[in-house]
């Protein structure tokens, strides 16, 4: 019974070491430097992120070396940045309406955040353009490709 444990355990562990990593991050959610207009104008690590069960509007997940996602929980974003998010808000979206996230201007992520995600710092940018967006009834995930500034 025992040598089935630790077949199990053995079998386990990798599984573990390559699971998702979640990082809680702050994003400015306002574009054009956080002068308003739509997108992001900056992403950092949450002065939160070691506090336990504390409600965080963005998680952050890496996809392979140079994508990752950005999961904004619905009921934590006010009207003003589902605008900045959406070009509209939750409410006016319908079920066969297709969205895009825009992105005005090029973003840096700091190398702190990008490094827990297991990210090289070199891949620090978030060019402008329209990134794939994904609205469920809870989050609104968006797929960014990070460039080498």
């Amino acid at each position: 019974m025992k040598n089935i444990l630790y077949a199990a355990t053995l079998i386990v562990l990798p599984l573990l070491s390559i699971a998702q990593n979640e990082l809680k991050i702050n994003a400015e959610i306002r574009g054009r430097s956080c002068n308003g207009g739509l997108g992001l104008c900056s992403v950092s690590i949450s002065s939160d992120a070691k506090k336990i069960n504390q409600e965080n509007k963005i998680s952050a997940f890496k996809i392979d070396e140079t994508t990752v996602v950005l999961e904004f929980h619905n009921t934590l974003l006010s009207e003003e940045e589902q605008k900045s998010l959406l070009n509209t808000t939750l409410s006016k979206i319908t079920a066969s309406q297709t969205i895009d996230f825009v992105q005005e201007e090029d973003v840096t992520i700091d190398p702190q955040s990008l490094l827990l995600l297991g990210i090289e710092p070199k891949y620090n940018t978030i060019k402008k353009g329209k990134y794939p967006l994904l609205v469920s009834n809870e989050t609104i995930k968006i797929t960014l490709k990070l460039w080498e500034q």
